[in-house]
Order: C-alpha cells, then sequence, then structure tokens
C-alpha cells in the first residue's frame, strides 16, 4: 500500500478558519474568559491599580466583547481622562438611543473621594465578569442598561502613595454637587447624570463602622420624593442585605451607632446622593469600612456591586415606574404650584427600633463584637420651616452669574419677551452673615423676617424659572434662599447684598416668586 500524503492546501485552509473562528470569537466574548488581572489582584491585594494601569486594563477589556464601549466623559484639572465604560446587549454608545431601549439605565460610579479605593478596585473586577458573554452578570443586559465611571478622582488618587480625598485644586468634590465649580465633577453631572439620566445610582466610598463589611444609604433629603427613598430602603437595601448574608458578610445604614442609638450620613443637597434623589435617581451610598483588609474589602463589595445589578433586572418594571411616576409629580406640582419646600430639615428618632452590631474592646489581635438590640435610630426626616412652592422665581437682567450656575444644572429657563407687571413674592432679609464654608471663604447665609407682596416690573430680558419641570425639586432647593445650598450661599448674588442689614429699613431680596399663576 502506498502511504496517502498530507493535503497541504486542505490543511492551511482549516487552520485559517480555525483562526477566523477564534477571532470572532474574541469579538464577541462568546466561550471566552477573559484572563486579565488588575494590579490589585496580580499583588494580591497588596497594591491597587494605577490610573494609567487603569486605563490600559480598560482598553484590553473592551476588546473581548463588543457590548463593552470605552469611552471619556471629559478630563480633570490636571488632564487626566475621566473613563466611561456602557455595558449594553446592543453595543450602544448614544445616551438617547439607551432610553429607547426602554431599559433601567444603572450608573456605578467609584472614588469620587481620590483616597477611597476599595470599591474602585471591586469595580474593575465586576466590568470583567460583565464582558464574558453568558456569565450570570452578562445575562442581566437582557434586562439593564450599565454605564460605569470607576476612576471620578484620578487627580486624588494619584496625589500620594495613600492618595488625597480631595481634588487637586483641595476641594472635596462630593460636596460641589449644588455649586458645580470643579471641573471633573460638573462634567461628570453635564455629561453623564444630566445626559444619561440614570435610573438608578450607586456611589461608592470608604467608610462605616466595624464589624460591617458594607454600609450604604439613601438619599435623605427632606426634598426628595417619598417614593425614591422609600422604594430604595424598603426594596433595594433589604436585597442587598439579603446577598451579603448569604456570603457571611455583614451589612447596616451608614454611618455609627452607640449603645444607646444609631445615626446616619448628613442631609444636606451638596452630597452626592441626595442631589442624585432631587434629579429623580434612585441614589444609594455604598461605603467600604477601612476595618477590613483590602482583600475583604473588595469582595464583600464586589458581592454588593452585583447584588444592585440583580436587583435592577428582577425589579426593572418596578424602577421604571417609580422614576417615571416621580417625574410626573414633580411636574404637577410646579405647575399647580401646590404644597410646600421644605427649606429646613433635622433627624430625629424613628418610632421604628433597630438591632445592630458595635465594635468592643480589643482582646489581642480580634476585636469584641456588642450586639445593641432594640436601639433608637435617628433617621426620620424633620421639616423644620416650609415654603409654599410657586409657579416659578424671576429674576431680573443682571444676574447671569446665578443664571449661569442653574444652567449648569441643566435647568430650563426662559427669557421674557416683554415687559411684565406681577404680583409676586419675595423675602425681607432681617440679617446676613458671611463665613466660611468648605471652600467658599464667604458663603452666604441669610435670616428672613417676612414676606413682601409686590407688584413688580420685569423688563424684557428678565429670566423665568419655572418649578412645573423634571428638576423642579432641584429649582426649589437653588432659588429658595434658606435651604443649606442655594444661588445666594455659593456668591452668585454677592453684587446686589448688603455687607450688613444694619442701617437698612427693609431689604428685600431680589429673588421673585410666582405664586398666584402661571406665566403665560
Amino acid at each position: 500500500m502506498f502511504e496517502k500524503k498530507p493535503n497541504l492546501a486542505l490543511g492551511f485552509i482549516l487552520i485559517y478558519f480555525l483562526v477566523l473562528t477564534v477571532g470572532m470569537r474574541n469579538s464577541n466574548g462568546a466561550g471566552i474568559k477573559p484572563n486579565l488581572k488588575t494590579t490589585h489582584e496580580k499583588s494580591n491585594f497588596k497594591k491597587y491599580t494605577g490610573h494609567i494601569e487603569l486605563e490600559n486594563y480598560l482598553k484590553k477589556l473592551s476588546t473581548f466583547n463588543h457590548q463593552m464601549k470605552l469611552v471619556t466623559y471629559g478630563k480633570t484639572y490636571q488632564g487626566r481622562n475621566l473613563p466611561l465604560v456602557i455595558f449594553s446587549k446592543e453595543g450602544i454608545r448614544d445616551p438617547k438611543i439607551a432610553r429607547k431601549t426602554g431599559k433601567p439605565i444603572i450608573l456605578i460610579g467609584a472614588n469620587i473621594h481620590g483616597d477611597e479605593r476599595t470599591l474602585r478596585e471591586s469595580v474593575l473586577v465586576l466590568m470583567r465578569e460583565l464582558v464574558q458573554k453568558d456569565s450570570h452578570m452578562n445575562r442581566l443586559l437582557d434586562d439593564l442598561i450599565i454605564i460605569i465611571t470607576p476612576s471620578m478622582n484620578p487627580d486624588g488618587f494619584e496625589a500620594s502613595q495613600k492618595g488625597s480625598r480631595k481634588n487637586a485644586l483641595g476641594v472635596d468634590m462630593n460636596r460641589d454637587y449644588m455649586k458645580l465649580e470643579q471641573v471633573s465633577l460638573f462634567q461628570f453631572v453635564k455629561n453623564i447624570l444630566h445626559t444619561w439620566k440614570p435610573h438608578l445610582w450607586v456611589d461608592g466610598h470608604n467608610g462605616g463602622r466595624f464589624p460591617y463589611h458594607l454600609s450604604y444609604l439613601c438619599s435623605t433629603n427632606a426634598g426628595v420624593s417619598k417614593a425614591l427613598s422609600g422604594f430604595c430602603n424598603t426594596k433595594l437595601l433589604p436585597f442587598i442585605t439579603k446577598k451579603l448574608k448569604q456570603k457571611e458578610y455583614k451589612s447596616f445604614y451608614y454611618q455609627r451607632g452607640n449603645k444607646s442609638f444609631w445615626s446616619i450620613g448628613g442631609h444636606k443637597t451638596r452630597i452626592g446622593r441626595n442631589y442624585g434623589g432631587l434629579i429623580n435617581i434612585i441614589s444609594v451610598l455604598f461605603e467600604s469600612p477601612n476595618w477590613q483588609n483590602k482583600e475583604l474589602g473588595f469582595k464583600s463589595g464586589l458581592v454588593g456591586l452585583k447584588a444592585v445589578l440583580e436587583f435592577s433586572s428582577i425589579n426593572k418594571d418596578q424602577i421604571l415606574r417609580v422614576t417615571r411616576s416621580t417625574k410626573k409629580r414633580v411636574v404637577k406640582l410646579g405647575k399647580n404650584g401646590e404644597g410646600n419646600v421644605v427649606v429646613k430639615m433635622k433627624y430625629g428618632f424613628s418610632d421604628k427600633r433597630v438591632s445592630y452590631l458595635i465594635g468592643g474592646k480589643k482582646v489581642g489581635s480580634k476585636r469584641e463584637i456588642i450586639k445593641v438590640e432594640n436601639a433608637k435610630i435617628k433617621n426620620k426626616i424633620i421639616p423644620l420651616k416650609t415654603r409654599p412652592r410657586p409657579f416659578g422665581y424671576l429674576l431680573k437682567p443682571g444676574f447671569e452669574k446665578s443664571i449661569d450656575l442653574l444652567k449648569r444644572h441643566s435647568i430650563k429657563i426662559s427669557k421674557l419677551k416683554r415687559d411684565h407687571y406681577l404680583n409676586v413674592d419675595s423675602y425681607i432679609i432681617k440679617d446676613i452673615e458671611y463665613k466660611k464654608v468648605y471652600d467658599h471663604k464667604k458663603a452666604v447665609s441669610v435670616t428672613v423676617e417676612g414676606v413682601s407682596q409686590d407688584k413688580v416690573m420685569f423688563p424684557k430680558g428678565s429670566y423665568y424659572i419655572k418649578t412645573g419641570q423634571e428638576l423642579g425639586a432641584l429649582v426649589t432647593q437653588l432659588l429658595e434662599p434658606e435651604t443649606s445650598d442655594n444661588i445666594l450661599k455659593w456668591n452668585t448674588m454677592d453684587f446686589a447684598l448688603p455687607s450688613k442689614i444694619n442701617g437698612y429699613e427693609k431689604f428685600v431680596l431680589p429673588i421673585y416668586k410666582l405664586t398666584g399663576q402661571e406665566l403665560d
């Protein structure tokens, strides 16, 4: 018998198609598990992933699956890229197209404080799982569009070996949401929050108390819709708690407790999760407590983030319904001039009792865990002062600095096309105070003595800001002068204010409220 010679041509063809098939599988992610590791993982959780390393990791990751799109939403003060990663079944880049899918848009952000790095690492590994086609996380893209800003303050991250809480200008960006003076934060608010309009937002930080592995908190400002905060508190948080418990991780509300009561984080609108609620986003804070080692914090954070995505998939219709109804209600209240605006609030003790864990004495390398049962929790929102909600607010020409701030928040503003004589309310100021608040040396606070009701002439070109718009809750917080964060507070009207009230018989603040009827 003769030996059969190999068919070389056929062999080359088979090799060609094998390579082509592998390349095709790589392009759509099917059957391929990315073997990329973060610097954090490669160092056995001793070193965090640097900004350039993060960018390279994301670039490589994006080659595994067309469902992942890597773009930038801006640059920092020092010129670093601010990455945005978009995951969708359709390979979407455009937020308008994303909204047309009818799927909830879920936003995960991390590292607005440059030295708070744990959940940033959790997010990087979460994205690797989202890329792997037919994985559990990837299948959630049937129901969701997921957008991620993994490094919101790279300047702060790279400031030193430990990083800096603040940005390159020494400002805490998680207190800049209402004044929007920092370039990185402004780009996040404009290009992410107000352009993509996510339905649910997780904001990742480091904080909380022993012995919890993850702390969380929903929006807690009185201006936020009770439907939004209620959904977050009664639906989302219990689901996260359950998923963490299944992996033997402990979780509870941010921030701290003792043997008598538990207290939570702040209620001011300048904080991210409260700002998110004001613009109709189900917003939740994640805090990874620093008592954990890096590996434990990273792993518990990853479980928490996965829980949010699983919850969002299961409850996608409810998420869409509650955010849609909230927007409609905000518009209706403004158009009808209904209800009151809470301008001052505080926390009080809830009628509900809770049980929680706190740390006790340290014995050797271990710390005692104390269980506090049937204790009080200081998380009840108590309005201290309210003002009637107007149809809108009016500012005369000359207050362009104030108008610019409102525009930076994507608030709709119209100009009067002719002179108008209008019956309006305005505030009579009893006292004015200038004092340092965060990075403002002379932030403004006023004490209102009463309300002046007058017929005022508004010239052509005056500005009208109606409350009957989707951002109506934000409008009232920025234009009511007694709130914690408003256009007066952050020095946009200084030129029109006296240094002190003494010597004035009556000083009327030049913010006018239209309460009688809507302006045509």
